[in-house]
């Protein structure tokens, strides 16, 4: 991915590891909702993002209502963050990034002591 194919709406993943020599996977969901949507920054574009439980904060207050349970409420945080697009393409990744990111788990060095014996190993 470069940083010119993120779209609007679409979801993006942010993936790597609690401790650096134990492959315990750190993988954070967000949304991309536009590039320098607060104008162009002194310290160049940025790609905001924001994560999903705020972005579909209203979306799951009408499914709640339709269902006839209390709503979400609303929050202080709007859940939103940003990259500088120099590095976007570094930190954030599209599905097909998170899937090569999953199917090497089990090849990390210290895998089988973080997750036991795998799928491919008991065969």
């Amino acid at each position: 991915m470069n940083a010119d194919d993120f779209e609007v709406g679409k979801a993006y993943f942010s993936c790597g590891y609690y401790v650096r020599f134990r492959p315990v996977p750190m993988i954070d969901t967000a949304i991309f909702i536009g590039k320098n949507i607060y104008g162009v920054p002194d310290s160049g574009d940025h790609h905001y993002f924001q994560d999903p439980a705020c972005y579909f904060r209203e979306e799951r207050n009408f499914e709640r209502m339709e269902e006839g349970v209390e709503g979400v409420s609303a929050e202080d945080d709007d859940g939103i963050f940003f990259v500088p697009s120099a590095n976007v393409a570094g930190f954030m990744t599209d599905l097909q990034g998170l899937t090569d990111f999953v199917r090497r788990l089990e090849s990390e060095p210290g895998a089988l002591e973080a997750f036991g014996t795998t799928h491919h190993a008991a065969q």
